[in-house]
């Protein structure tokens, strides 16, 4: 057949062309690819779409939580100034804590002091007495 032998042909002179040859064929194939695939969209965009231009239509979407009311007179907000207010009372008893914490550590130490001073008043004052009772003996 000598339809068989032109079709044999091609395919050797197809399979003798170079690794480089083949790289740019492939490269020039995928050019024209993406070049097609572009004006095919812009040809869609410019008649208004696919199906011509009509709006899409509206989506009717259930959420699995309610929405928010983030307004300042919503609950969630009523929620959030609450929990801002007891921050800021706990802030100011740990504060007042802090405060009274080293009132009551400065008089402790005041109390030592004081204590430590009547202590050696005494030693002192029993020092006589020991002598006293040193030479009864």
């Amino acid at each position: 057949c000598p339809s068989h032998g032109r079709v044999l042909a091609v395919l050797s002179s197809f399979f003798a062309v170079s690794v480089s040859s083949m790289r740019a064929l492939m490269r020039a194939g995928a050019f024209l690819l993406a070049s097609r695939l572009c004006t095919t969209v812009i040809a869609q965009q410019q008649d208004g779409g696919a199906d011509g231009g009509e709006a899409l239509p509206a989506v009717n979407v259930r959420y699995e939580f309610p929405a928010l009311d983030w307004s300042a007179s919503g609950p969630s907000s009523r929620r959030v100034a609450d929990y801002a207010h007891f921050q800021r009372r706990v802030a100011r008893i740990v504060e007042g804590l802090e405060h009274d914490g080293a009132v009551v550590s400065d008089f402790a130490g005041r109390v030592n002091k004081v204590i430590d001073g009547i202590v050696i008043v005494l030693e002192r004052a029993r020092a006589p007495m020991r002598r006293k009772e040193v030479l009864r003996r």
